[in-house]
């Protein structure tokens, strides 16, 4: 698991995989050159639920060109067909804020005979529940999904979680999916340009966001301050790259902090989530913006 920096706010979310399994897609089934492959812990479908119970191998070989560590996960739609998302769904005893990561999105174009050519947008969703004993049924108490739409270079993306219920989940369910638009089983409305492949997306370096107490953080270095912030935000202890995202998941900010401090005049008040990258180590923390 990352190592826990310390953040000074109201409330100190923290960077936690210990939920998810191979969430940086560093482990796979067979040797990395070989296919058919899948990453350990992730099971590939094309939007059928019935497809998750064969265990499918993915369509694409590890990705070398990572955004961390040596490997990541690349998906795609094949004609108007197929596709790969990639699900993963276990065991949890925490209410995450959001899924982080970083992403690539390109060869997006898809086509319809009905309406021409239009700009497909990769989803990335999160579905937290808890087991009804009443019911006996899954009962959905968190749920958090954004688009994504053409990036070339590695870019961070935050899915927030919105909750309905104060309990606590039992269980996560992470969903990548490299298109929004082609619909796996059902009619194809739309399909690759080229009649070939499309819509890749690439993913990597996955991160559920945690809330803990200051309890967890006495050995750490990091600290934003001040938080509330009205004009201006300073970290110390901490070099490398800052990302800003907003309530709803969109990124309004990226720069690399040195000892200049974040301009954050221009904002609207309310809470935003600053992600911190130095290479090694990624944490993240609710700003409030006075």
């Amino acid at each position: 698991m990352k190592k826990l920096l310390q953040l000074t706010m109201l409330s100190l979310p923290f960077l936690a995989n210990a939920q998810l399994q191979n969430s940086s897609f560093e482990n796979w089934q067979n040797p990395i050159t070989d296919m058919p492959n899948k990453p350990v812990g992730w099971i590939r479908t094309n939007g059928d639920p019935m497809s998750e119970e064969f265990d499918f191998p993915f369509q694409n070989l590890p990705i070398t060109t990572s955004q961390h560590g040596e490997y990541a996960l690349r998906l795609s739609v094949w004609y108007g067909f197929d596709k790969d998302m990639a699900v993963q769904t276990v065991p949890i005893t925490s209410r995450p804020e959001a899924l982080t990561g970083y992403y690539t999105y390109t060869d997006e174009l898809i086509f319809s005979n009905t309406i021409g050519y239009i700009n497909d947008e990769a989803e990335i969703a999160v579905y937290l529940t808890k087991w009804n004993a009443a019911l006996s049924q899954n009962d959905t108490i968190g749920t958090g999904r954004i688009l994504l739409g053409a990036v070339n270079n590695y870019t961070a993306f935050h899915c927030p979680v919105t909750y309905t219920s104060d309990a606590i989940p039992d269980t996560v369910r992470i969903v990548l999916n490299p298109s929004a638009n082609v619909r796996v089983p059902g009619p194809v409305q739309f399909m690759a340009a080229d009649l070939n492949v499309s819509s890749i997306l690439t993913i990597d370096n996955l991160v559920l966001v945690e809330t803990m107490g200051d309890e967890n953080f006495e050995n750490n270095t990091i600290k934003v301050y001040p938080n509330p912030a009205s004009d201006i935000i300073s970290i110390s202890g901490f070099d490398g790259h800052a990302e800003l995202f907003d309530a709803t998941g969109k990124k309004i900010l990226s720069q690399h902090y040195g000892n200049a401090p974040i301009n954050i005049s221009g904002l609207q008040q309310g809470i935003y989530l600053l992600r911190l990258d130095d290479g090694k180590e990624v944490t993240a923390s609710k700003i409030i913006k006075q």
